[in-house]
């Protein structure tokens, strides 16, 4: 699976749907946002995820200038720090402290969190474990990543 894809993103989705019963002791999600891939090769790359109850229902690649008022939140952070959190979690299972969606979205790290709405904004932190078990799922995929053009 290329990372960043639409593909990979629905890996995660599939993945979610079998491992139901972890998201299931976590809690319900229900959130739309998107995660936003700064400064990939070819591009920046934005993927509106739609979630409800314990399944990821919606994947969009979104444009560069999408409506950030049609979803909760943005996670947007440069290509080389999604890599490096996702290489982590593949060669651990899971994330440490420092590469968790919660600390690199805190402020001064290499992720940001926004919504021109601070409700919105909540929405991360409310679903923030769910969220982090959907990005989690990334070690059981082979994933890849394309070449700098």
């Amino acid at each position: 699976m290329i990372f960043p894809s639409i593909e990979w993103f629905e890996a995660l989705g599939a993945e979610m749907v079998a491992d139901v019963d972890t998201h299931r002791r976590i809690g319900e999600i229900e959130t739309s946002c998107v995660f936003s891939v700064l400064d990939a090769p070819g591009g920046d790359f934005n993927v509106r995820l739609n979630f409800e109850e314990l399944a990821l229902t919606g994947i969009e690649q979104m444009a560069e200038d999408f409506d950030p008022e049609s979803v909760d939140f943005v996670l947007e952070a440069d290509f080389i720090d999604w890599q490096e959190m996702i290489d982590h979690i593949a060669e651990n299972g899971r994330p440490d402290r420092e590469h968790s969606l919660n600390y690199l979205s805190l402020p001064g790290t290499p992720f940001r969190c926004w919504s021109p709405d601070p409700l919105g904004r909540d929405m991360f932190f409310r679903f923030n474990q769910s969220l982090q078990v959907f990005v989690d799922a990334s070690a059981r995929l082979e994933t890849t990543y394309p070449v700098s053009v």
